[in-house]
Formats: C-alpha cells, sequence, structure tokens
C-alpha cells in the first residue's frame, strides 16, 4: 500500500480536479458563492467593503491555483522516489501542465463552462509555485544531510 499510495491519491485527486471541470456554470457558481458570501461577510465584519464579483473570481482563480499546487506536489513526491531532482521537477511540470490543458478541453464541452489558455496560465501559477517550493525543500533536505555527514 505504502509503495502506491502516491499513485493513489494522484489518481484521486485528478479525479476530483476533473469531476470540478463536468459541473456545469451555474454548479461550479453556486459552489464558489458558499465561499464568496463567507468571506464578504467576514470582511464587512472587520469593516472593508468588497465587490463580490471580483472577490468570486478571486476565489475561483485561488482555487484553481491551489488544485494544481497540490497536483504538482504530489507528481513531485511520485516521481522524486525513482529520479533525481532535476527530472522529478521536469516531469513534475510536464504531467501538471497536460492535466491542465486536459482540464480546460473537459471546460469547453459543459454547458456555461468556457475552457481558456489564461486559466491554464493560472494554474501554472500553482504549479510553478509547487515546483519551488519542492525544490527549496529537497535541497534544504539535502544540505542539512551533507552538514551533517
Amino acid at each position: 500500500m505504502k509503495k502506491h499510495l502516491w499513485t493513489i491519491l494522484l489518481i484521486i485527486w485528478i479525479s476530483f480536479i476533473f469531476l470540478n471541470s463536468f459541473q456545469t456554470g451555474a454548479q461550479s457558481s453556486q459552489a464558489s458563492g458558499i465561499f464568496t458570501n463567507f468571506f464578504t461577510n467576514l470582511f464587512l465584519k472587520i469593516g472593508w467593503s468588497v465587490n463580490q464579483e471580483t472577490l468570486s473570481m478571486l476565489i475561483r482563480k485561488g482555487a484553481h491555483m491551489f488544485e494544481f499546487f497540490v497536483l504538482a506536489l504530489l507528481f513531485c513526491l511520485q516521481y522524486f522516489r525513482k529520479h533525481p531532482l532535476q527530472k522529478t521537477l521536469e516531469k513534475a511540470l510536464i504531467s501538471s501542465i497536460v492535466v491542465a490543458v486536459v482540464d480546460e478541453l473537459i471546460q469547453l464541452s459543459v454547458p456555461g463552462r468556457v475552457g481558456t489558455i489564461i486559466d491554464v496560465a493560472i494554474d501554472n501559477v500553482g504549479i510553478v509555485f509547487a515546483l519551488v517550493l519542492f525544490w527549496l525543500i529537497v535541497r534544504h533536505k539535502q544540505k542539512k544531510s551533507a552538514n551533517s555527514s
């Protein structure tokens, strides 16, 4: 089981991403609306006014970045078991971009949704953050290990 943990988690996470993409525009808006209302009320309580359309857009795009941040980290953890750091980062980048493109292609066939290259670029922001974080953690551990020797 432990040997296949990252593969299983990747399958679950990619399924989660694709299931979200199969939601109609109305379903997607309803889901993000819950978070928009929560944060609107929170901001109002602390005295900030907020444009709900802008907040909703930021929440949706932030969710995209988060989904692909997690995806890229999972790919890194999967590939790092068998590959050096550089190859791991390359494979994780390519795999994550492929999922991002497929995700947008799915949305092209769903009523009320659009797939755009801009959304792929937003997904890539999350991917790059994850790869940089993974690189920093691995390099830190390698330096720490080298200093202990």
